[in-house]
């Protein structure tokens, strides 16, 4: 009898190292695939917009740069402010060091670019999405295409 239980025990703590190797080779591969899900719907949603579709993808899936762009509009924002719209759409902003320093040199260099306009009252630097952007490149030949090339298109300057 001592034998059956002692054999009986061999086969169930087998049964169970098995299925605790089989439960972590499972989690691993769930990663990657949530990894590999999270870069296609990113990628998708750049090409949607290369061509000119644009599908809305939340802000928390976005990189920093882009979730700026888009709590910014035409009326002037903080710094502070961008910074708590991010935090009101879902950004995660736990995993920056200095959350504040990257949104400040975001948006310089989104403006330094022409995409922003920034303003001074005192001490304060408010940004702004310019109101006359210029069509890039891309929408431009798609407008020319579609509309022939006797329709007015803004040009760059």
């Amino acid at each position: 009898m001592n034998e059956d239980v002692r054999s009986a025990y061999l086969t169930l703590t087998n049964r169970l190292a098995a299925a605790q190797s089989k439960r972590t080779d499972l989690e691993t591969e769930m990663r990657d695939v949530e990894a590999e899900i999270a870069n296609l719907k990113k990628a998708i949603h750049r090409v949607a917009v290369l061509l000119g579709s644009h599908h809305d993808e939340p802000i928390s899936e976005m990189g920093i740069t882009d979730a700026v762009r888009s709590v910014i509009g035409l009326q002037p924002i903080s710094p502070t402010q961008v910074r708590e719209e991010l935090a009101k759409h879902g950004f995660d902003l736990g995993s920056y060091e200095n959350p504040m320093a990257s949104i400040y040199k975001i948006l310089a260099r989104l403006a330094e670019a022409g995409e922003l306009e920034a303003t001074k009252d005192g001490w304060n630097t408010f940004y702004r999405k310019k109101p006359n952007i210029l069509l890039p490149r891309y929408k431009r030949r798609r407008l020319r295409r579609h509309f022939g090339d006797n329709k007015p298109v803004a040009e760059d300057t």
